[in-house]
């Protein structure tokens, strides 16, 4: 059973969650996960798997809400198709520079509204370009990726350093929830696996996610260490 949630890019927190399972994959459950939810005129970025033209359609129509959405190859055309835009064709790209985690990124965010009314796509707003370059600490053991991307949102709603913020908290969610998940929580060993008990297991954690990232306090596991001494306090938490 896998589980498909929701997170708030900026509060790092839950929204929503939906069993998956063995006999479906992700795609169609992500109507299950945001049909509860108020997301109308909110921005919902997706994995690649989920850049498909029903879930643009269903975001934007039914949900009245925006997509940012990564092109992988999953769509062959429409990833060949942006893929082959030259850089002249892109906005002036917007550079960041980020130093931590024991490395050096440079991130540059180009977009480019050239295939609008090209592109067989329910919603097409400008495309993206997402160049990274990483190294150490010392400039050495050089990385390079590049992603591409494709949003309903259009230049006057969203810049190249929007876009570049947006999908940037997208990617955070790999550190701010399934690694925390996998560390702390150490997960990936828990044997549950009857019944429900595996949904029951993973929303209690974010239940406790969501709760310390409410008392803003930097690291997960040791307040966790912490609070597994004193249960007094969590019984406050759970009760402020």
């Amino acid at each position: 059973m896998q589980l498909l949630a929701a997170l708030g890019h900026e509060t790092g927190q839950v929204l929503g969650q939906v069993d998956v399972d063995i006999k479906t994959n992700e795609i169609p459950k992500i109507k299950d996960l945001l049909d509860p939810l108020d997301i109308t005129d909110k921005v919902v970025t997706t994995d690649a798997l989920h850049t498909q033209v029903e879930t643009s359609r269903y975001l934007v129509e039914d949900k009245h809400a925006h997509d940012i959405m990564e092109v992988k190859k999953n769509q062959p055309s429409l990833y060949e198709a942006i893929e082959a835009v030259p850089l002249e064709d892109y906005s002036r790209p917007m550079v960041t520079l980020n130093k931590g985690h024991n490395r050096i990124e440079q991130r540059v965010v180009r977009t480019s509204t050239v295939l609008n009314t090209y592109l067989d796509w329910p919603y097409v707003g400008q495309i993206f370009r997402i160049d990274r370059h990483v190294t150490d600490l010392v400039g050495e053991h050089p990385r390079d990726e590049v992603a591409f991307g494709v949003t309903d949102l259009r230049p006057k709603s969203a810049s190249s350093q929007r876009i570049g913020k947006l999908v940037r908290g997208h990617w955070r969610i790999e550190t701010r929830l399934h690694y925390v998940q996998d560390v702390a929580f150490d997960e990936d060993r828990s044997q549950i696996r009857t019944g429900s008990g595996q949904q029951v297991m993973a929303t209690l954690r974010n239940i406790a996610i969501g709760l310390i990232r409410r008392m803003k306090l930097p690291n997960i596991q040791r307040t966790l260490e912490h609070l597994g001494r004193r249960p007094d306090q969590v019984c406050a938490l759970l009760l402020s």
